[in-house]
């Protein structure tokens, strides 16, 4: 008998947005210990475009289906599996891909159960908030921040930065590239914004601070010019990296603290791969997210549908910084 057959959405081999094809595949069959789940929507965020260009530090094998983040609805379960049933709402954050599709197959670990009442379209987000929240809560020393800042701030991580800091009682600077995303950053509740592309943002975060920079910063871009952050940043503040979409430091980052060691700062190079020996602790932090949400102190949301035969559009977006909020695809 033929296999029955899915639309998924493939990397060929790296390159450009056109590489992605829309394409037939097997529906998978859950494995021992496995979930297969009908998809609802399907997250997209740069962890996809780095997989589709080959920029990705760990290892990728092409052809490959992207795509880290799905809602959907247990279709059927393999051996072994307890306490999930066909018809089950639930989220899968799953490093292992193959997520551009209208069938998943997860293992157990890797998905969560979606609280009755939780949007199951707005729970794809939830991932970019368990990102935010690692980084808020696990990366940084909350314990002296009254002040923080993020760059790209309009994105997935950056929205969950926003809400989770509010939540907090932290006041956020939003460093945006264009007028429009500044006041989309102020109308999610980002204490202040700040356009890049006409305001000195150095200047600016100094002015906002009162000369003394910001507690904590949250930074995906680093670049040549990262040192520059270090006046940015009030004494015994932080900054968490969690990308460098610009590129490394171009000095000796080491030798640029010590010059400054008059403001001991810390920087910590974060990434959510910290948890993949300890699968508990991402279900730890999705419960911790989950109790904002049911609070209503935090909302998931959607702000781009695009169907999943347009995956090429949305990373044209994507590339083109386009996004504001959170994309995702149909199937």
């Amino acid at each position: 008998m033929p296999a029955a057959m899915m639309k998924a959405v493939q990397v060929e081999k790296p390159g450009g947005p056109e590489v992605l094809k829309y394409i037939d595949l097997p529906i998978p069959t859950p494995a021992a210990g496995q979930v297969l789940i009908r998809t609802d929507t399907i997250g997209v965020g740069k962890y996809d475009a780095l997989v589709r260009t080959g920029r990705y530090p760990w290892p990728v094998e092409y052809p490959e289906v992207p795509g880290i983040s799905v809602t959907g609805y247990v279709e059927r379960v393999g051996d072994g599996v307890e306490g999930f049933s066909p018809g089950q709402p639930v989220l899968a954050w799953k490093f292992s891909r193959r997520c551009y599709a209208e069938y998943v197959a997860c293992d157990v670990h890797e998905i969560t159960k979606l609280p009755e009442g939780i949007d199951i379209e707005g729970a794809v987000a939830i991932p970019d908030y368990q990102v935010a929240w690692g980084m808020l809560n696990d990366a940084a020393d909350l314990r002296r921040v009254k002040v923080a800042s993020i760059n790209g701030a309009t994105g997935g991580v950056g929205c969950a930065m926003i809400d989770l800091c509010r939540a907090a009682g932290i006041q956020l600077i939003a460093v945006c590239r264009a007028p429009n995303k500044a006041a989309f950053a102020l109308e999610r509740g980002a204490s202040y914004a700040i356009d890049s592309s006409s305001e000195a943002v150095g200047a600016r975060i100094l002015d906002i601070t009162k000369g003394t920079g910001v507690d904590l910063m949250f930074d995906q871009l680093v670049g040549p010019d990262f040192r520059d952050n270090i006046k940015l940043v009030a004494p015994l503040g932080q900054i968490v990296t969690f990308n460098a979409l610009s590129g490394l430091p171009s000095s000796d980052l080491f030798a640029d603290l010590r010059k400054n060691m008059d403001r001991s700062i810390s920087v910590r190079a974060y990434s959510v791969h910290v948890y993949d020996p300890f699968p508990q602790e991402r279900v730890r932090i999705a419960s911790e997210v989950f109790k904002l949400v049911e609070a209503r102190a935090i909302n998931p949301s959607v702000t781009v549908r695009l169907p999943l035969r347009e995956a090429v559009q949305a990373h044209r977006m994507l590339d083109g910084r386009e996004v504001m909020g959170k994309l995702v695809l149909k199937p």
